[in-house]
């Protein structure tokens, strides 16, 4: 009973690193700024209100067919006012196509990928989904690694010679 505590205390610690939001059903959205300089783009939905806020916009042609602009910077907010998370973003790029915006970004310090996509047509936004999930942290991995060890040295080793055969 003590090695399946310990073994479930473990696996749920390494799984504390991971980050999984998405907004659900389009329910809302809202939009300020320009779709060729800088951005706020917020969009509530059935599970999560997100909120994204790119840094400065600037044309890069080699990224993509369609007009593309690279940002650095900006900020990713889950909830009101950022309660549930709040993250500075290193930067991402966007692509729009005909009032269709696809953004795509990477947290800061984290191995997370963040993917928006949006209709922004005469001035409303009638169209959204969020979504952004991290792998596990190396931390986590580390921690599995100890729960497994843990496991194996708390395993009874009667009855087993050195090969590990039964005599």
């Amino acid at each position: 009973m003590k090695t399946l505590l310990a073994t479930l205390l473990l696996s749920t610690l390494a799984l504390a690193g991971t980050v999984n939001y998405q907004t659900g059903t389009f329910e809302s959205g809202t939009f300020s700024g320009s779709l060729t300089s800088q951005f706020t783009i917020g969009i509530l939905g059935s599970l999560n209100q997100i909120t994204i806020e790119t840094g400065t916009l600037f044309p890069d042609p080699t990224a993509c067919p369609a007009p593309c602009y690279a940002f650095s910077g900006g900020m990713v907010e889950v909830g009101p006012n950022g309660d549930i998370f709040k993250r500075r973003l290193d930067g991402g790029l966007a692509s729009i196509i005909n009032g269709d915006v696809f953004l795509s970004a990477q947290l800061n310090n984290m191995d997370v990928g963040l993917v928006n996509g949006f209709r922004y047509r005469n001035g409303q936004v009638s169209l959204g989904y969020v979504q952004f999930q991290s792998l596990p942290e190396p931390k986590a991995f580390l921690l599995l690694g100890m729960g497994m060890a843990l496991l194996l040295a708390m395993r009874p080793w009667r009855g087993l010679n050195m090969r590990g055969f039964d005599d």
